[in-house]
């Protein structure tokens, strides 16, 4: 009896997460895309300042190392 008892709260409690957890994403996926657009253009500024020197520098460097 007490093992029933256990497993059929256990389950009761995963749906209470699993709808709390729901709510809560659903009211800060806004924020998440935010941050996911910041990372992308931090990303593009390094990309783009790393073409804008050469290879030949790079090797020179590389050499000095």
């Amino acid at each position: 009896m007490t093992a029933r008892h256990r497993s059929t709260s256990n389950g009761q409690t995963r749906a209470h997460l699993s709808r709390h957890l729901s709510r809560h994403l659903s009211r800060h996926s806004l924020e998440y895309r935010d941050v996911a657009v910041r990372e992308e253009e931090c990303v593009s500024q390094l990309t783009v300042s790393s073409r804008t020197v050469p290879p030949a520098q790079r090797h020179l460097q590389r050499r000095d190392h």
